[in-house]
């Protein structure tokens, strides 16, 4: 008889619960299939016949209003949403503008969602002969170095890219920079991934390599000294002989910083495979906040046997 009672209300709770899920579900169901309206733009790309290119457009944009269960328009966000115009198989004169009729058939839209408006319906568009050329790339700074630093040396490796696009943008069009690079964050001898700014609309990079800036920072002057730093050899032979062990450096730290030899390394990089006399710069790690001026010598003579 226990027993009976225990599962009757055991059931009971059950049921309560399927019963709170499947509520759950139909109220997310019904909110979600209840047809909303909301606004969004659509950027509009043109694909030209070969040898042109649009350099003239009345609207860049599409303001369209979508209508929708909510759980269909979820994917369309404020930005990122564009719609393509094949044009490559249409003739176009580069002395005459081009009317084009936006249609609904221009966007690709998910099932289920419907267009209500869109403006404009139609745009202008001017095309011009396409061109490319190589253009110099130039380094370009959001921040600043320290006062008391300097950009002794400094170059983007490649320093040119190639570009096309309609004659007439072109023209005009003869240089581009990287995004803004961070100097204050660098020091001393480096390299750095940048990335391009956009170019101009109709414009397009043929090419995207990896762009690097390198860079060389110093210290205007040195307020400090260190000597008899020991120089560490990195190298597979076993039998060589260097000019020098040990240097001094010249560097600038903030003012009551106190540095012993072992806060500094120098190391001599030995080719390996190398053998004979010849020369090897060194290469100094400095702790953060300590700039290096010089390396006395910078280089010295090795013999290799």
């Amino acid at each position: 008889m226990i027993f009976d009672k225990r599962n009757k209300f055991l059931e009971g709770h059950i049921l309560k619960v399927l019963s709170f899920i499947t509520a759950s579900f139909l109220w997310f169901y019904v909110v979600n299939s209840e047809p909303i309206q909301l606004k969004r733009s659509f950027k509009i790309n043109i694909v030209s016949p070969v040898g042109v290119g649009v350099d003239q457009m009345s609207s860049s944009k599409v303001e369209v209003t979508l209508k929708g269960a909510r759980a269909f328009l979820k994917e369309f966000r404020e930005n990122d949403n564009e719609i393509t115009i094949d044009l490559s198989k249409r003739k176009v004169n580069i002395e005459k503008p081009l009317t084009y009729s936006i249609s609904e058939h221009d966007f690709i839209l998910p099932f289920g969602v419907d267009i209500v408006e869109f403006a404009p319906e139609m745009i202008q568009l001017g095309f011009d002969r396409v061109i490319k050329k190589k253009i110099p790339v130039k380094s370009q700074f959001q921040t600043n170095l320290a006062d008391e630093l300097q950009l002794v040396d400094s170059t983007l490796a490649p320093a040119t890219v190639m570009v096309e696009g309609p004659r007439s943008i072109m023209k005009g069009f003869g240089i581009t920079k990287t995004r803004g690079i961070d100097l204050a964050s660098l020091s001393g001898n480096g390299e750095l991934d940048v990335e391009l700014v956009e170019p101009p609309d109709f414009i397009t990079y043929l090419e995207k390599p990896n762009f690097k800036f390198i860079y060389n920072i110093k210290p205007k002057s040195a307020n400090l000294t260190l000597k008899k730093i020991e120089i560490k050899f990195v190298t597979s032979h076993q039998r060589f002989k260097a000019s020098k062990t040990m240097v001094s450096l010249d560097v600038l730290a903030p003012e009551g910083r106190v540095l012993t030899a072992g806060d500094i390394k120098v190391f001599a990089e030995i080719p390996d495979g190398k053998k004979g006399k010849f020369d090897v710069r060194l290469r100094a790690e400095l702790p953060e906040g300590i700039h290096l001026l010089n390396i006395n010598p910078p280089v010295i003579s090795v013999n290799v046997f």
